[in-house]
């Protein structure tokens, strides 16, 4: 299983100045989210009930947790035998701010892909 997730970090990687804008609602979801992508294992599928067991939280919280890890582009989520199966395509990372042309904050959203993709030589800038 991941363990690369540092305790101290927010959920999600995400940074103190966004964590701080959020109502304690969506830092459940936020933490609920970082229990299942941290109870997958890199290419492994699992069904939703399973990795809820897992991650010791309800059905419920779950599936609000991988509405947000789907959103993110963090996991893909196929038909499974009785309910959803669920596998990591990336592991968050980081988020960069930014200051855009129109004078307001950004943030850019970093994952690592757990397979890295194959890129033609040709394509690369």
């Amino acid at each position: 299983m991941n363990t690369s997730i540092e305790p101290t970090r927010n959920p999600l990687a995400l940074p103190p100045a966004l964590w701080i804008t959020l109502d304690p609602e969506r830092r459940l979801v936020y933490a609920n989210a970082q229990k299942l992508i941290d109870r997958l294992d890199d290419g492994e599928a699992v069904e939703i009930d399973e990795l809820a067991e897992r991650a010791s939280i309800e059905i419920r919280d779950a599936l609000e947790g991988l509405a947000l890890l789907d959103s993110m582009s963090l996991v893909e989520v196929e038909r499974g035998r009785r309910m959803p199966r669920i596998s990591v395509v990336a592991r968050p990372d980081d988020h960069v701010h930014f200051i855009g042309p129109d004078g307001k904050d950004h943030w850019v959203f970093v994952a690592r892909p757990v397979e890295a993709p194959e890129v033609d030589t040709a394509e690369l800038n």
